[in-house]
């Protein structure tokens, strides 16, 4: 489930928190790819509007590797970007 989305559904990370019952803090350390229990909480709160997949929560080293360095390689930074050119 993808972080976008939920807050997009829920109109705020101030109003997804309330939801969850958490601190607005927390959601800003999420990936963009949601904490697997949470996705499977979001999907039980909002009756299925927003569907947890199991397909994104699969872990093998090549995707582990690569969703890590797709993330650093998206992030705004003076240090990487060469590194990030031919991967």
């Amino acid at each position: 489930m993808y972080k976008s989305y939920v807050i997009k559904y829920f109109n705020s990370a101030a109003a997804l928190a309330r939801t969850l019952n958490i601190n607005r803090a927390s959601i800003s350390t999420w990936n963009e790819i949601i904490p697997e229990k949470r996705a499977l909480q979001i999907e039980r709160i909002t009756a299925g509007a927003l569907t947890y997949d199991p397909a994104l929560y699969i872990k093998s080293p090549f995707t582990q590797n690569k969703s890590s360095k797709t993330e650093y390689c998206n992030k705004e930074t003076n240090i990487g970007l060469a590194k990030c050119e031919n991967f």
